[in-house]
């Protein structure tokens, strides 16, 4: 089965996005709380404690991936952090064999837990 090709021709198309609110106003996605917020979690990523598992997408074209990476930089070792670079989006959804991988990581952190 061939793997389906991203629909945007550029990286991040979502980030440069502006978006109209019901209200008529107009918000840049980079603006979004949610955003913020990404950001400012980043920021914090030193002062992280709980045990976290980071999986992310490295050809993943609707979000950055190098938010992603810069927590994983910046994190201490109760975050353990692993970059898939030729998937996209949502790890888990890809293909059986794409997503074995995936799984396989989650088992392997999970049975670490016990």
């Amino acid at each position: 089965m061939e793997r389906p090709q991203p629909i945007a021709d550029t990286p991040c198309p979502v980030e440069q996005s502006i978006l109209t609110a019901s209200d008529g106003s107009k918000l840049a996605v980079r603006d979004w709380p949610l955003a913020q917020a990404a950001r400012a979690t980043v920021a914090r990523a030193a002062d992280w404690t709980v045990p976290t598992l980071l999986l992310w997408a490295g050809d993943d074209r609707f979000v950055s991936p190098a938010g992603s990476r810069a927590f994983a930089a910046a994190a201490p070792a109760c975050v353990q952090a692993q970059c898939f670079d030729t998937l996209y989006h949502e790890l888990f959804n890809e293909s059986a064999e794409l997503a074995a991988p995936v799984f396989a990581r989650l088992r392997q952190w999970l049975d670490g837990l016990t």
